[in-house]
C-alpha cells in the first residue's frame, strides 16, 4: 500500500481503531456506483499532445509541467494514453488499462463543444468520443464497458461562450438549458432523457452582443 492510499485507510473499527463506529457504517465514496453521469465542457483530453498549441495559447508548457509534477507524469492525464497501446509507456508500469478505466467511467457521458474553440481544439471532444465508442463495444473481458457516449457541438460557439458571454448577456446559457434537459430524470423511467439534439445554437449570437464583448471576443478569441 502506498503512503497515499494509507492516508486513505477506511477499513471497519475491528481492524482500524482510529475509526469511531459511526463512521465505520458510512459507505466509502465510491465514483464507480455514486456517479451515474459525466458531462463534459470544452474539454482538454489530451493534455500531453496539446502541449504545443497551450502553449501557444498562453498556457506556457513549464506551467504545465508543474501542474502535472513534472513533464513526464502528462500522459497520466491525457484520457488517450490509456486506451492507445502504443501510448503505455507514458502513464507508467502497472497501470490498469482500458479495460479498468471504463468499468470506473458513468454509464452515460455528455461531451459538449463549441465548433469556433479556439482553445481546447474540438478535436479534443470528437477523438474521445470515438475512442470511448470503440472500446465500449470491443472490450470487456467478461466486466460491464458498455457506456452511451453523446456529443453535443454548439454551432459558432468558442471555448468561453457558453458559460461567459451568454451568462453576462442573457443570465442563462444555452449548456445550462442542455445539462438541465440531460439531468432531468423521465417521470416514468427514471431515466435522463435522451432525445437532445447532437447540434445546437448558442441563445445569443455575438452580432446581438455589446461592443465591448464583441470587442474584446476579437482581440482575445478564445
Amino acid at each position: 500500500m502506498s503512503p497515499a492510499d494509507e492516508s486513505l485507510d477506511i477499513r471497519p473499527d475491528s481492524e482500524n481503531p482510529l475509526f469511531s463506529g459511526v463512521c465505520a457504517q458510512r459507505r466509502k465514496y465510491s465514483p464507480r456506483h455514486q456517479i451515474t453521469r459525466f458531462v463534459g465542457l470544452s474539454g482538454i483530453y489530451d493534455v500531453k499532445r496539446l502541449v504545443p498549441h497551450l502553449d501557444r495559447r498562453g498556457l506556457y508548457k513549464h506551467v504545465m509541467y508543474q501542474m502535472a509534477g513534472g513533464k513526464r507524469n502528462l500522459g497520466v492525464y491525457s484520457v488517450p494514453s490509456y486506451f492507445d497501446r502504443s501510448r503505455r509507456g507514458e502513464i507508467g508500469d502497472g497501470v490498469a488499462g482500458c479495460d479498468h478505466l471504463l468499468t470506473c467511467m458513468p454509464k452515460q457521458l455528455i461531451l459538449i463543444h463549441g465548433t469556433a474553440d479556439k482553445s481546447a481544439p474540438l478535436s479534443e471532444t470528437t477523438s474521445l468520443a470515438s475512442i470511448l465508442r470503440t472500446f465500449a463495444t470491443t472490450t470487456g473481458n467478461g466486466t460491464d464497458t458498455n457506456r452511451d457516449v453523446h456529443t453535443i457541438l454548439v454551432t459558432d460557439a468558442t471555448h468561453t461562450d457558453p458559460f461567459i458571454d451568454e451568462l453576462l448577456v442573457r443570465g442563462s446559457s444555452c449548456v445550462v438549458d442542455i445539462i438541465e434537459e440531460y439531468v432531468r430524470p423521465s417521470a416514468v423511467s427514471q431515466e435522463p432523457r435522451k432525445s437532445i439534439a447532437s447540434t445546437q445554437q448558442l441563445t445569443v449570437t455575438p452580432g446581438d452582443r455589446s461592443r465591448l464583448l464583441r470587442a474584446a471576443r476579437w482581440v482575445c478569441p478564445f
